[in-house]
């Protein structure tokens, strides 16, 4: 199967079948997305889905998805494959006239940001950086204004309702590797697709 027979497939609406779940998002479609913390209760764990993508960061290993892939699918195997790499970064106004360089910057008080929803991958990392700076999220203006896509993200500070967002950097297996596959993702640019296809998890 490559990538148009899961285009047709998803279209025939067999998405019963074989349902691609994000991790990170809210929102419910034909491929559906489902916050990451939702994910021992259904996609994945429960057998509703046969994929699903994650970008969850530990800041103890410093490392993505595979620790949390170990608790959220207790007695289970399963095999991690490498989609795309792409880098977080902060999102600031022109010329960062806050001058938003750490994420210790995130608790100056002239400084207010805009966050995600729980359970999305970002917030995940945005939590754990701050835990591991030493910074109470009390401390931090905006902590509790919720935005929920990187685009709605940087609007605001577009807005000036915010100084920063945590924004990626603008930048299975046969079909994960095929080139229509691959085409389609270069496409969306600004993502590394060296690794993509590779098996990097094994539990």
């Amino acid at each position: 199967m490559d990538y148009q027979d899961i285009q047709t497939f998803l279209s025939q609406g067999k998405t019963n079948l074989l349902q691609v779940s994000s991790l990170g998002g809210t929102r419910h479609s034909p491929i559906s997305y489902t916050a990451a913390y939702t994910f021992t209760e259904k996609p994945l764990y429960k057998g509703l889905v046969s994929v699903a993508s994650a970008h969850l960061w530990d800041g103890d290993s410093d490392t993505y998805n595979e620790t949390y892939l170990k608790s959220l699918l207790p007695g289970l195997g399963c095999t991690g494959v490498n989609l795309a790499s792409r880098m977080q970064g902060f999102y600031v106004a022109k010329g960062n006239p806050k001058k938003i360089y750490e994420w210790s910057d995130l608790a100056n008080k002239n400084v207010t940001m805009i966050n995600r929803e729980l359970g999305c991958g970002v917030r995940i990392l945005i939590d754990q950086k701050l835990r591991k700076a030493g910074i109470l999220v009390d401390s931090v203006n905006g902590y509790e204004q919720i935005e929920y896509s990187h685009i709605a993200g940087a609007s605001a500070v577009s807005r000036g309702d915010a100084d920063v967002s945590t924004s990626p950097i603008q930048s299975m297996l046969l079909i994960l590797t095929g080139k229509k596959f691959l085409k389609e993702m270069s496409g969306i640019g600004c993502y590394d697709l060296s690794q993509t296809g590779e098996v990097l998890i094994k539990i």
